[in-house]
């Protein structure tokens, strides 16, 4: 990494540091992690592959694959959600009309 990131990286540190104090968070915590906990929120929240890769600023979308592509439901989990909501449906229905 050139020295000017490094650099850059330093200026950071007293107001990320103040910021954490003022949150009440573990000094721990880095931005980095806050970039991971950002990108699993928007996975969570249902954002594709491409959104996730522009937001992070990954050039390939495999990059965002490689390091995400856990959090991404898969098929079987989409299938199962898809028949829990049909059934959801049709447990409303039933107990509507049989009230």
């Amino acid at each position: 990494m050139p020295p000017s990131e490094w650099e850059a990286r330093l200026e950071v540190s007293p107001w990320f540091t103040k910021a954490l104090k003022a949150a009440d968070l573990s000094a721990d915590l880095s931005l980095h992690d806050l970039r991971h906990f950002f990108a699993s929120l928007v996975i969570r929240q249902g954002a594709d592959v491409k959104l996730v890769q522009s937001r992070l600023g990954h050039a390939p979308a495999q990059t965002t694959l490689d390091v995400y592509g856990h959090l991404w439901p898969d098929h079987d989990d989409r299938t199962r959600s898809m028949v829990d909501e049909v059934f959801a449906g049709v447990e409303a229905a039933y107990t509507t009309r049989s009230s």
